[in-house]
């Protein structure tokens, strides 16, 4: 069985291109396997910069934008 950490792992670890949006909260988007899976910029520094939404539940925060992702 995946568990959502298993799948936010994955996800890190794959090409993904994201789609820009016209909402500055979550600039960025994407759709796979009927999931809509969204980045959410924060108040950084006090909160971490991005948080990583899977059907509008926070799954991963993080700083660093991982490598294998276009925007």
């Amino acid at each position: 069985m995946t568990t959502p950490a298993d799948e936010v792992d994955q996800l890190v670890r794959e090409s993904v291109k994201w789609r820009e949006t016209d909402d500055p909260d979550f600039p960025y988007e994407m759709n796979r396997d009927q999931v809509l899976w969204k980045i959410r910029i924060n108040d950084f520094p006090d909160e971490p910069l991005y948080s990583l939404m899977r059907n509008g539940v926070q799954m991963a925060d993080f700083d660093d934008w991982p490598p294998h992702w276009e925007r």
